[in-house]
């Protein structure tokens, strides 16, 4: 509080502020309030008269202490009483005259104003706003916060100017609806708090019961912290009736809050049960397929085994049967190969034994005929011969067929011979006989049959060998060319 006077402070000055703290401090004691009224009370003189105060640095102090000291009269003895009793600090601050600028003129320049003036404004503002001096403004027992502090000002204004001719019982009336809305508000706050604690840890609600123990708990909670703050009584039961109107529509609040979250988490129970249900549906019906799988795996699986068994039986039962008929066939070659050779022998011998009796023949007709053109005659025919016997003795002929042998999945294949015509056979062509599946039997060798030659008796032998010794040109031989023959099924020469 700041108490601003003119020149000095003078005794009617501390009168009537005594009147004014005698009213606060009924406001206070109906307020609930205990010890003293007010924090702080600051005596602002300006233009001060006394320079002795001005100039010294703690001229205020001292000032106000001279004129608030101990005094002989009664009556005012007792107005400092009243003050120094109401008030936790008392501050006092002498201010010169500002300059005449400042007093004739509206200004804000510094430089114009009276540097000792400045020098004790600036005292005032560090002493009053330091952070060892700053306390908590209070009604009665309640503590007012910033916020709060410019709508309590907004309120006293108000109440001021509708309540012009008697202001003090308007004001008492709304400190104190003030200071119960304040109080009020403050254990609502508190009670919501407390339950957001309780609330926040349980995420899942509560019983119907445990909200009910709950409510009480912090109801009686909060009921303890207002007892504890405010004295009065009469106060408590005011803040706590007006709590009591708060705590209906909170107790509504928080218990639809509570059955959400009681709903909440049933649905969520619901909905994990029937997760569960599921899971363990799908479990049991993927582990009915995989048996059902195992078993169809392992039903193809033997029916694989079964097909794979059958095929290799059938496979051998094939190799058995083909290699039998190979074993067969190849007899049935041998047999026939067999019986070739001894056709050729026997043809052999046939041609052999009438190469014989063409020699005889020839050794009849030597008479008037030179031995050279038997010679001649002999070697002529002997590479037919020598042809003939070695194809009679490998069982083939050079000049006709070949047989090629080789096996197949199905059996045997032969392939049948291939005709070849030597130039000394241009006339003639052998062909073999094939059969599928069977064996080809080569084309005969070409048979032969030798003409008597015709002797040039103009030739003679000679004592080295065969030579011409007569004295005619040599008589060509006729040898008239075989034909070409082949059996069975073979073609004949042309």
């Amino acid at each position: 509080m700041c108490f601003n006077v003119f020149n000095e402070l003078q005794e009617d000055k501390l009168d009537t502020l005594a009147v004014f703290i005698e009213h606060g401090k009924m406001i206070n004691e109906n307020l609930g309030g205990s010890g003293k009224l007010f924090q702080d009370l600051v005596f602002l003189v300006r233009d001060c008269q006394f320079w002795g105060y001005v100039e010294d640095k703690n001229g205020g102090k001292k000032y106000l202490d001279t004129v608030l000291g101990p005094n002989d009269v009664q009556k005012l003895q007792q107005v400092r009483d009243i003050l120094n009793a109401s008030y936790e600090r008392k501050h006092g601050f002498v201010f010169p005259y500002p300059g005449d600028k400042v007093a004739r003129t509206k200004t804000s320049k510094i430089s114009e104003i009276d540097p000792l003036f400045v020098t004790t404004a600036q005292s005032l503002i560090q002493s009053l706003c330091s952070d060892l001096t700053i306390r908590r403004k209070k009604i009665g027992s309640t503590f007012i916060h910033c916020g709060e502090m410019q709508q309590y000002i907004s309120n006293c204004v108000q109440t001021f100017d509708d309540n012009k001719k008697f202001a003090p019982q308007a004001i008492q009336a709304v400190n104190r609806e003030y200071m119960l809305n304040i109080e009020g508000k403050r254990a609502t706050e508190m009670y919501e708090e407390l339950m957001n604690v309780e609330f926040g840890n349980c995420k899942t609600g509560f019983a119907e019961e445990n909200f009910k123990s709950i409510d009480t708990l912090m109801y009686t909670k909060v009921e303890a912290d207002i007892m504890a703050r405010i004295k009065e009584k009469e106060i408590s039961c005011a803040v706590l009736k007006k709590f009591l109107d708060n705590h209906e529509n909170l107790f509504k609040k928080y218990a639809e809050k509570n059955n959400l979250l009681v709903e909440k988490e049933a649905e969520r129970l619901r909905h994990k049960k029937e997760r569960k249900e599921q899971q363990i549906f799908f479990d049991e019906k993927l582990c009915q397929e995989k048996i059902e799988r195992e078993i169809q795996m392992r039903k193809l699986k033997n029916e694989n085994d079964e097909r794979a068994q059958k095929l290799i039986k059938q496979q051998i039962s094939i190799k058995k049967d083909f290699e039998l008929q190979l074993k067969k066939e190849k007899e049935n070659f041998e047999n026939e190969k067999r019986k070739e050779a001894e056709k050729r022998e026997k043809e052999k011998k046939k041609f052999e034994k009438k190469i014989k009796e063409n020699k005889a023949k020839i050794k009849k007709v030597q008479k008037g005929q030179s031995f050279d053109r038997i010679a001649e005659s002999l070697i002529s025919t002997l590479p037919a011969v020598m042809s003939f016997a070695s194809r009679s003795l490998s069982g083939e002929s050079s000049y006709g067929q070949q047989r090629n042998y080789a096996s197949s999945r199905g059996g045997l294949n032969y392939n049948g011979p291939r005709s070849y015509e030597p130039p000394e056979m241009s006339h003639g062509r052998g062909q073999g006989r094939t059969e599928g599946g069977g064996h080809s039997v080569p084309a005969c060798p070409p048979k032969i049959e030798m003409p008597p030659p015709k002797i040039n008796p103009g030739y003679g032998l000679s004592r080295d060998g065969f030579s011409n010794v007569g004295s005619r040109g040599p008589e060509p031989w006729a040898y008239p060319s075989a034909p070409a023959f082949s059996r069975g099924s073979s073609s004949r020469g042309r």
